[in-house]
């Protein structure tokens, strides 16, 4: 389903600032999806599913918006690296390869010449916009889903990987887990 201009926009590289605009060239490339009123209980995780299970490294970054429960605003996304074209993106390479590794090559080559910037300390700004402390912490403030309904609780992670044992025939395997929360 790739939406008309998304091959022109593939041959360069894309300059975004902060996640908000990396949601927006992901959409011009036609690579997210956007999801109003999925449930964080299982629903989210059964459409990250269907839409990624046979995928081949083509599923869509997923965000889902307006989650029951949930004031306006409190979204989740999934998927973000789970195409070369956005990894490639996110670190700033052209999006466009012969073979996946060459990504990593590009990338690998550059960090070569790496220079760090030095931090700059502000005193405001929009960072400081939500701050939350001490006992008014609860991450359950956001839409935190449960991925499966045999899942005991909710998990939020940040391209991590969950390693699960199966109770029945021992066999351990990882399961990969979206990035939730905006």
């Amino acid at each position: 389903m790739a939406r008309a201009g998304a091959e022109a926009v593939s041959k360069q590289r894309m300059q975004y600032r902060g996640l908000r605009g990396w949601l927006e060239q992901v959409d011009k490339m036609g690579e997210l999806r956007k999801v109003d009123g999925a449930h964080w209980d299982v629903e989210m995780g059964a459409i990250t599913h269907m839409l990624t299970e046979k995928s081949r490294g083509t599923a869509p970054a997923i965000l889902f918006d307006n989650v029951p429960g949930y004031p306006q605003g409190f979204r989740t996304l999934y998927g973000q690296l789970s195409s070369a074209r956005r990894i490639a993106l996110t670190l700033g390479l052209p999006l466009e390869y012969e073979r996946k590794v060459d990504v990593v090559q590009n990338y690998h080559a550059r960090m070569q010449d790496l220079k760090p910037l030095p931090p700059r300390f502000v005193n405001d700004g929009p960072i400081f916009e939500n701050v939350v402390e001490g006992d008014d912490v609860d991450v359950l403030k956001f839409p935190v889903p449960r991925h499966h309904e045999l899942d005991t609780a909710r998990f939020i992670g940040t391209a991590d990987c969950v390693m699960t044992q199966d109770p029945d025939d021992g066999l351990v395997q990882p399961r990969r887990l979206s990035q939730p929360g905006l």
